[in-house]
């Protein structure tokens, strides 16, 4: 019911007509930060990467070049705030990282005038908690896969290419694109 409401301040999206799932994604961050805090995998892990699971890798992504101190972001998908689709974070930050939402959560009325879309709620609750300034970018090598069967918000899909007799299509063209650029190539800071 409540995914229902049009007044859900960073979960309804950026059109009353438009519905996307920038809660669901939410949600599974969520899961994982109880997960991480309750197995007490914070303290035995240098790094943690945050993907959603339809993402297709074009190229090797080198941790040794990436500062373990820094939020790694792939560049692009941002729609003004901080892409949710993929990051990096070390054990000092990975738990505010994942708990964007719960503040929403908690404190509802906060954020009911929000007007955005998920990403720029990403990129104003990392303010908040005092870890947006430790964000940096690298090359994108890692675009949304899709195959046909696979629902979108839009119901297009763009066939890409074929690997191991299965097709593989994308859901953001300038997302495959940029990674597809970068193919077999090692994933740059920049």
């Amino acid at each position: 019911n409540i995914a229902r409401n049009k007044k859900m301040g960073p979960f309804a999206g950026t059109k009353e007509d438009r519905r996307g799932s920038g809660g669901i994604q939410g949600l599974n961050h969520l899961l994982m930060a109880e997960r991480l805090s309750t197995l007490g995998l914070v303290e035995k892990y240098d790094r943690f990467i945050v993907a959603r699971t339809d993402q297709y890798y074009t190229a090797d992504l080198v941790l040794s070049l990436l500062d373990p101190s820094y939020i790694w972001v792939p560049k692009g998908e941002d729609y003004g705030g901080i892409c949710d689709r993929f990051f990096i974070a070390g054990p000092e930050d990975i738990l505010t990282a994942l708990n964007t939402h719960l503040s929403a959560i908690q404190n509802p009325e906060k954020y009911l005038s929000f007007k955005g879309n998920i990403e720029s709620f990403i990129k104003l609750r990392w303010k908040e908690d005092g870890i947006l300034s430790k964000v940096r970018r690298f090359k994108r090598n890692m675009f949304s896969a899709a195959v046909p069967e696979d629902p979108t918000r839009t119901g297009k899909r763009k066939p890409a290419f074929e690997e191991d007799g299965i097709a593989i299509g994308f859901k953001y063209e300038k997302e495959y694109k940029a990674a597809m650029s970068r193919r077999n190539q090692t994933a740059h800071v920049n």
